[in-house]
């Protein structure tokens, strides 16, 4: 969409002039240039790697020049060429370091998970010195330092110990550059850093310490002169961030553009320091010295030099005002004495006709009427300076509404002109245009509070393809106008194009680039969203797509359906799901996640009978979360209680991965088991019943109801518990276990009271068990207590303590023959208390049983 007003109502201020250049130094941000000198050397003299496969050495000879597309394209060339794993694997493995060398931080991500996934069935791929130095780099280029600092020097041990200096000097300069960046300080580094800094200036003094190192490790490998001089500079940017040791860092900069291997390089950043000050004689000296040296850098500092020596004028104004409301211009003036400002109307539309729809701001004519004219005085303070005027000083101009040229001229001592040209438009109305591979459609408002118009004019059009002579016009019916694309716009080739919109006196203007499309294509692109970016193993990947049919013309109803298939690193399939088309061209799929694919980062393509077709916006990838020995979780849904009326146990399972996907078709193992508690009013011992076994499946929701006769279940007496013990199994050999018991009584608490010995007398050790059965744990406010009475006399009261299954008293010794009553009590939520009692004789000479009653 391109529309003729920004959000803000006029657009950012950018300069246009007919003398072009800059003269702003960017901060010193790294070695990029002084990177690619190393990198070039290496690409000379580096030969493949020995740890390695040989059949990749055409693929690494690409990577060492630095063409990591073509060094990938290469690597999966190989992979379908040989059926060797070994070779499949590195060459994939190289392709993952090519891509952790791409600007992109996708691209970087995606290869350093690409590169750890191969590494789970190699674990030297990721060990190998041109890995650790491509994920250093990688790392800092994350601004990962610390882990970036581990692997580069890693890479540089390897290579020293491997005889490759040329390898070991690149490394070694990278390492320096990550200690430079380097403020992740709250990473121990155990051989590099072993204690953390107390304050910034500490940091610092590490941070350089650090750098002289590496500088001594270089300087101790054959050829090193140019690495060296590259650690200096690292040095040098250090110490001018630095106000302390701003001096220093000028001074070695003064020493390497001297005489250094780095020479064309410490002259550029010189002079981009001295320019950064405004201190442009002394920037222009070290410009000059750079560009006398020659080189990449050189190029630079040749470029900058004319910059600051250029006439310049930088005009900066609104695209879109207001009509008659005052707008602010802005200049600023370099090496000119004077300039003169001009707002002059121009005929836009006549002007695109004989532009043929090219609009070039810097060729708008400078013949129409004048509007209004300023004259300025623009002296700097110093030579090769900037003149401007002040912001509240800034020259405010107004006009009705129409198009116009704002024009900035200055004249040289030799009679030859200096200009900027911006287009103004002045006007109420906004614009937005949509277009796609066959037609067009143009929307236009006029902006609350404006005038109203005479006689309120139908708005018109005229589309523009550059280098066509006659524009497209287009009639707009209540600010809407749709049209087909002319022929020229449909050949498939880039190009830009413009759009009038004029209503009345009010004027907008649409401008952008036509897709460029291969001439005839049939092939239609496709645009891929999907979630979640993590998927769990046994979960499923939601996909959904649409289909951009090229300028081409392929149509959507001629396909389908699409195929979505999910491939590693090494193209091998996890997954794929067919997705029907729309008549609009969309499709979605839900494609399950296999467990195979835990750990992986796959990445998602869309073919059409067996042709790939070209996704919109590069790779869609998706990572698979690693499998973990978690257990399964599982959920027993039993009631707690069934009345005396219930035939049937309900019992309801369900079952799920760790992360929360449901364990379909899982097998589930039931043993059931019933249990009659003390009786002792109907002299009834407690009882258990013969466990009862089962095996269900889960269904595709890893769940599963069913009912179990409650006849099925012995002894028939009740009270009664059953207890269900679970054991789900899942598909990975992972499993978990279950239990619930429920109540067949008319209580919602059981409670029972026993002494633990068939024999008691006088003086013997004894202890009193007490049960509890509480299946809903709804019913109890507190644990069970205990008295032992004879008579009305309480005698003791022993504290219960936990010994499993039930509660144990301590050890009470009888002090009298006698009948004892032994009462547990327990208090209730509902209020109220559940009690239980049993008698327990004690004769003085010989042991006597014991009588228990329930209550």
């Amino acid at each position: 969409m391109a529309a003729g007003r920004d959000a803000a109502g006029g657009s950012a201020p950018r300069p246009l002039t007919s003398v072009r250049g800059s003269d702003r130094a960017p901060k010193f941000v790294g070695t990029a240039v002084a990177l690619l000198w190393i990198c070039a050397s290496a690409a000379l003299a580096a030969t493949p790697p020995a740890d390695w496969a040989p059949e990749l050495a055409d693929a690494f000879g690409l990577y060492y020049q630095g063409a990591y597309l073509e060094t990938q394209q290469r690597c999966r060339e190989r992979m379908r060429e040989t059926h060797d794993p070994r070779v499949q694997r590195e060459a994939a493995a190289l392709a993952a370091l090519a891509g952790l060398r791409l600007a992109a931080r996708e691209e970087r991500q995606a290869a350093r998970a690409e590169l750890f996934q191969l590494a789970a069935q190699d674990p030297t791929l990721a060990e190998r010195p041109e890995s650790r130095l491509a994920l250093g780099v990688a790392h800092a280029a994350l601004h990962e330092t610390a882990p970036a600092l581990q692997s580069l020097s890693q890479a540089a041990r390897l290579f020293v110990e491997q005889g490759r200096p040329e390898r070991a000097a690149e490394a070694y300069v990278a390492l320096a550059q990550a200690w430079a960046e380097h403020s992740e300080w709250e990473a121990l580094l155990p051989g590099l850093m072993e204690q953390r800094p107390s304050d910034p200036a500490e940091a610092e003094r590490i941070r350089l310490t650090r750098i002289g190192e590496i500088k001594q490790r270089l300087a101790e490998l054959p050829r090193s002169e140019a690495a060296v001089a590259q650690v200096e500079l690292i040095r040098a940017a250090r110490l001018l961030e630095s106000a302390e040791q701003r001096d220093q860092g000028v001074a070695l900069l003064e020493q390497l553009a001297a005489a250094s291997p780095a020479a064309a390089e410490a002259g550029l950043r010189l002079g981009d320091f001295y320019a950064a000050q405004e201190r442009w004689e002394e920037a222009l000296h070290a410009y000059e010295r750079s560009a006398a040296v020659g080189g990449a850098a050189a190029v630079t500092a040749r470029d900058r030099a004319a910059a600051i020596l250029r006439p310049q004028i930088q005009l900066n104004a609104p695209a879109v005002v207001r009509p008659d409301e005052p707008f602010a211009v802005r200049l600023r003036v370099r090496n000119l004495e004077g300039v003169e400002l001009e707002l002059r109307r121009v005929d836009l539309a006549a002007w695109l006709r004989e532009q043929q729809g090219n609009l070039d701001e810097a060729r708008l004519p400078a013949t129409g009427s004048v509007v209004a004219r300023r004259a300025y005085a623009a002296q700097a303070a110093a030579a090769h300076g900037w003149w401007e005027n002040p912001a509240d000083a800034a020259e405010r101009l107004q006009a009705p509404a129409d198009a116009y040229a704002l024009v900035a001229r200055g004249v040289l001592p030799s009679g030859e002109t200096v200009e900027s040209r911006r287009l103004l438009l002045c006007s109420d109305l906004t614009a937005a245009m949509f277009l796609g591979a066959q037609r067009g459609l143009i929307w236009a408002i006029r902006e609350p509070g404006a005038a109203p118009e005479q006689g309120q004019a139908s708005a018109q059009a005229e589309f523009w393809v550059q280098g066509v002579a006659e524009p497209a016009r287009i009639a707009l019916a209540g600010g809407v106008g749709q049209f087909d694309l002319p022929a020229e716009a449909r050949l498939g080739q880039p190009r830009h194009w413009v759009c009038l919109i004029r209503a009345g006196e009010q004027i907008a203007i649409c401008r952008g680039t036509l897709t460029a499309t291969e001439p005839g294509a049939r092939v239609p692109r496709v645009a891929l969203l999907g979630g979640p970016p993590t998927v769990q193993p046994g979960g499923e990947l939601n996909v959904l797509g649409a289909l951009l049919p090229t300028a081409g013309g392929a149509a959507q109803a001629s396909i389908g359906e699409v195929e979505i298939e999910l491939l590693d690193t090494q193209e091998n399939a996890y997954a794929r799901s067919a997705a029907p088309v729309s008549g609009a061209g969309t499709f979605s799929a839900r494609i399950p996640i296999p467990l195979a694919a835990a750990g992986r980062t796959l990445r998602a393509v869309a073919r059409h009978q067996q042709r790939v077709l070209p996704l919109v916006r590069g790779r869609f990838t998706v990572r698979v979360a690693a499998v973990d020995e978690s257990p399964l979780r599982v959920v027993l849904d039993v009631p707690g209680r069934l009345d005396e009326t219930a035939a049937n146990l309900r019992c309801g399972i369900r079952a799920f991965y760790p992360w929360g996907v449901p364990l379909a078709g899982g097998d589930v193992r039931l043993i059931f088991r019933s249990y009659r508690f003390p009786q002792f009013e109907r002299g009834l011992a407690a009882a258990a019943g013969e466990p009862l076994a089962d095996t269900l499946e889960l269904d595709p929701q890893g769940q599963i109801e069913f009912l179990r006769p409650l006849a099925d279940f012995a002894p028939p007496e009740r009270p009664l518990a059953v207890g269900v013990w679970v054991t789900v199994l899942g598909v990975d050999r992972r499993d978990a276990q279950a239990f619930a018991g429920t109540l067949l009584a008319p209580q919602p608490v059981q409670l029972w009271v026993e002494p633990l010995a068939r024999q008691a007398r006088v003086g013997q050790p004894l202890r009193v068990g007490v049960g509890l059965f509480d299946p809903q744990g709804l019913a109890v406010r507190g644990r069970p207590t205990l008295e032992i009475r004879c008579g009305d006399a309480l005698v003791a009261q022993p504290r219960l303590v936990p010994t499993g299954a039930d509660l144990q008293s301590e050890v009470w010794r009888p002090p009298a023959p006698g009948r004892y009553e032994l009462l547990a009590s327990l208090p209730l939520d509902a209020g109220g208390e559940l009690s239980a009692r049993a008698v327990l004789d004690v004769d003085a000479s010989e042991p006597t049983g014991g009588r228990r009653d329930g209550v």
